[in-house]
């Protein structure tokens, strides 16, 4: 006898929200998101927030673009369920937005040891991803090394943070962002050919992503715009009518080089999507449009998809779209203006149905 995948979705919600002694409505704590709320990013919000005892996924996500034309994603993922867990470590590598080299490894989180304090991860005794807390403590800057092989790909890179970070708590999941603009640069290896690289980087982190979350949100869509002294970091999730949701429709938080962030409230912010395409066994979008106005801040840009890859496997029914996207347009903070002109950057699209 065949299920349906919507079936199953929602036995396993069921399922998995009795596990955590909980029904599905009883959940809101009557915590008021009208609007969102950002805090300033500490080490322990990038840290690992442990197992829980209902499925979960917890990931550190890594993007960079370099010089000659290369581009990289680095995923750590926890997938834990109780006691049970499981560590996916990926590598994606681009040649001008065409994916050259992917590798995947998935082990048994007991073999690995990951700090619920820093932002440390280590397998077995050797590191894998640091988080260099002297400094933070000696100069508040944020800096990672990372180092790992995957079969013919070794990647060992240094991110330096470049603006403040922030923390995005909701009563269910969790996102933060410690390096919404970063600094990149050593080396990659591929087949032996090593290729030493200098670019520009982003770091972010979410937690608590279970079932509940599709039932919350049927998918959103999220990207950067980064210029020369800018980067937005920008959300827009699709909301469902099933249960009460706790998280903001658009999110877009300004972070200066240098320097702090600033939020822009929903109100202010206009996210547009169009021109949808079939990709995969959906129709997504292919052009966007953000207008932003709050202050002295003005952004205005559009942007268009130059590729579009889906990551990973269908799960139930989550479908994950990376995009490499040409933008165009304006940063404006008080007289300063920053122009993209068919800039090319990273963006991507989650579908829960």
């Amino acid at each position: 006898m065949k299920i349906s995948y919507s079936i199953l979705f929602i036995i396993l919600i069921i399922f998995s929200n009795y596990c955590n002694g909980k029904t599905i409505l009883d959940n809101e704590r009557n915590i008021d998101q009208s609007d969102y709320n950002i805090k300033n990013i500490t080490p322990k919000d990038d840290a690992f927030h442990g197992i829980n005892n209902y499925y979960s996924q917890e990931w550190w996500y890594f993007d960079a673009f370099f010089n000659q034309n290369y581009g990289i994603h680095i995923g750590i993922k926890v997938i834990s369920f109780a006691k049970w867990g499981i560590v996916r470590e990926l590598i994606n590598i681009y040649k001008d937005t065409n994916l050259e080299e992917k590798e995947l490894r998935i082990r048994p989180l007991n073999q690995y040891k990951i700090s619920e304090e820093i932002p440390n991860i280590k397998y077995r005794n050797k590191q894998i991803l640091e988080f260099d807390y002297n400094e933070y403590i000696s100069t508040g800057n944020w800096n990672y090394t990372i180092k790992i092989e995957l079969n013919n790909i070794k990647v060992d890179l240094i991110f330096i943070g470049k603006s403040k970070g922030f923390t995005y708590q909701t009563t269910h999941e969790g996102w933060s962002v410690a390096q919404p603009i970063a600094r990149v640069r050593g080396k990659i290896t591929i087949n032996e050919k090593v290729i030493n690289l200098n670019g520009k980087g982003y770091h972010d982190h979410n937690w608590n992503f279970s079932i509940g979350t599709g039932l919350r949100g049927k998918g959103w869509y999220w990207g950067k715009i980064t210029s020369e002294n800018y980067s937005l970091t920008w959300a827009k999730v699709q909301k469902t009518r099933f249960a009460d949701d706790t998280i903001s429709e658009k999110i877009g938080i300004l972070s200066i080089i240098n320097d702090d962030y600033i939020k822009i409230n929903s109100d202010n912010i206009t996210i547009e999507v169009g021109d949808y395409e079939y990709h995969n066994g959906r129709f997504i979008p292919t052009r966007f449009f953000l207008y932003a106005m709050q202050d002295d801040i003005e952004i205005n840009v559009s942007f268009n998809a130059v590729s579009i890859q889906k990551i990973g496997l269908r799960f139930i029914s989550i479908h994950y779209w990376r995009f490499f996207i040409s933008i165009i347009g304006f940063i404006k903070h008080g007289e300063n203006v920053d122009f993209l002109e068919n800039e090319i950057q990273i963006m991507e699209c989650v579908r829960f149905i």
